[in-house]
């Protein structure tokens, strides 16, 4: 008897057991985002700023290790191209000594 009294003054004031429910609802969602805004380390701008200033400094990174990269290669092709300046003489000597040696 008790909770029928209960059940019918919340339908007097217009509200069932589903408008209860998304009143509870509608004010949970309304605690939650509060607390994320208070809660939130920085805002939407600060978090734009950090991840340009985040990609920016990988894009330099990148920038920087293709550089070494590049130097390193082209250290590495003037090594093999004076090696084989060298081989290329050297054989050719070995060629005139050669022909040296047949000639006489």
């Amino acid at each position: 008897m008790e909770n029928e009294m209960v059940m019918g003054q919340t339908q007097k004031r217009g509200m069932g057991s589903a408008g209860a429910m998304f009143l509870g609802a509608l004010m949970g969602m309304m605690a939650g985002a509060a607390a994320g805004l208070l809660m939130a380390p920085q805002s939407g701008e600060a978090t734009k700023d950090d991840i340009l200033q985040r990609g920016q400094a990988l894009r330099s990174n990148a920038e920087a290790r293709l550089n070494e990269g590049r130097s390193q290669a082209e250290h590495k092709l003037a090594q093999a191209r004076n090696t084989m300046a060298e081989w290329l003489q050297q054989g050719s000597q070995i060629l005139d000594h050669q022909a040296d040696d047949i000639r006489a």
